[in-house]
């Protein structure tokens, strides 16, 4: 330690403060709070409702690593409860996708850094094999690819829920559905507006430039 300038000192001591305020600003590390956003069909009718309830919060090793529970409703009918994590740092944001990749035998992630610029390429190239019990109690296999992701500038975004300053992200999503010997593979360009504060505020799914439906935050709870 009698290496350690006091420049050094203060510059961890701002660094840690930063980390501290930007991490604490995001609904995600509020125990209690709850985002729901909605999906919607390209005619604006509602397809599906999801709540995401922050359900614990621990700071550990200069993170924060939030559990949260997602339930997914249709008509009323929950279709979809998963657990989901979260992890907020000086450097990024990381979201799981509630899924675990048959191969890693681990959650599949997406992360989003800090200071995002137009034009940079988030270098996102995530390929997950996963299986899902349909509605009729078949196992489906799933390939989902993401590609191309990248920074294409910053939108202020106004949803029923309030009014955002965002990042927006464009990718690829190709996704391979195999149930037997069938595989049905579903291709679109997404683009979604991103805050660090309360995560994706919309998404818009496109395929061949036509609008296939899209997703906004609809209600928002802060915890604490």
């Amino acid at each position: 330690m009698k290496n350690l300038k006091p420049s050094m000192l203060i510059a961890f001591l701002i660094a840690a403060k930063s980390f501290s305020q930007d991490c604490e600003k995001s609904i995600f590390t509020q125990k209690g709070a709850s985002i729901q956003t909605t999906e919607y069909g390209a005619e604006k009718e509602i397809k599906n409702v999801t709540a995401v309830i922050v359900k614990s919060v621990k700071n550990t090793s200069g993170e924060t690593v939030s559990q949260l529970q997602s339930i997914k409703t249709q008509d009323g009918t929950v279709i979809e409860d998963k657990t989901l994590t979260y992890i907020c740092s000086s450097e990024k944001a990381v979201w799981g996708l509630g899924v675990e990749d048959v191969k890693t035998k681990k959650e599949a992630v997406v992360a989003y850094p800090k200071n995002m610029a137009q034009g940079q390429d988030l270098k996102t190239n995530a390929a997950i094999a996963f299986q899902q019990t349909n509605e009729k109690g078949e196992k489906v296999k799933l390939n989902m690819k993401i590609s191309n992701r990248k920074v294409s500038g910053s939108e202020t975004i106004s949803v029923k829920a309030g009014t955002w300053k965002c990042t927006k992200i464009t990718y690829d999503f190709e996704l391979k559905l195999k149930l037997g010997f069938i595989g049905i593979p579903i291709q679109a360009k997404v683009t979604e507006w991103y805050n660090p504060e309360v995560g994706v505020v919309r998404t818009e799914t496109r395929t061949k430039d036509k609008l296939e439906g899209y997703t906004e935050i609809t209600a928002v709870k802060n915890g604490r």
